[in-house]
């Protein structure tokens, strides 16, 4: 009996399990958005939320998060502050954010002091593309690659 048991549970096993992989939670945290983020008819339009995702991240406070739109010469178009986020920590873990304005920016990021001494954290980060006519992101680790979206 156990002879005819042992292949079939072992066939069972086999199909339901096959596909599936181990994939280890990340340690590097992310600060990202998720939204709408536009420019058109000569108005530029950001919509969403800005979320941390905590990977295998110990918890953490950001102060002063921002949104920093940039000119192509790197100067501030406008910068509009969400507060204060966390990740396992006191303070939110989301923050909305809505911004309109008729100037196009270059450059999109997510920004807070505290972001830069954390070396397990990539930050989300939007570069206006001309050959396609939409912003293309890209990820900041340090503060070296803030505008270095290649």
């Amino acid at each position: 009996m156990l002879r005819r048991v042992l292949p079939a549970v072992v066939v069972v096993l086999v199909v339901t399990t096959a596909g599936c992989a181990y994939v280890p939670e990340s340690e590097t945290a992310e600060v990202d958005y998720r939204g709408t983020i536009e420019y058109a008819n000569g108005t530029f339009h950001m919509d969403g939320e800005v979320y941390t995702y905590p990977g295998t991240h110990p918890p953490s406070n950001y102060s002063d998060v921002r949104v920093t739109l940039y000119d192509a010469n790197q100067s501030v178009i406008r910068s509009v502050p969400l507060g204060s986020m966390s990740i396992r920590g006191q303070a939110p873990k989301t923050r909305s954010v809505n911004i309109t304005t008729s100037t196009r920016p270059q450059y999109v990021v997510i920004e807070s002091p505290d972001f830069w001494p954390d070396s397990a954290l990539a930050v989300t980060a939007y570069t206006w593309n001309d050959a396609l006519d939409k912003y293309s992101i890209y990820y900041i680790e340090t503060p070296d690659q803030k505008f270095n979206s290649k």
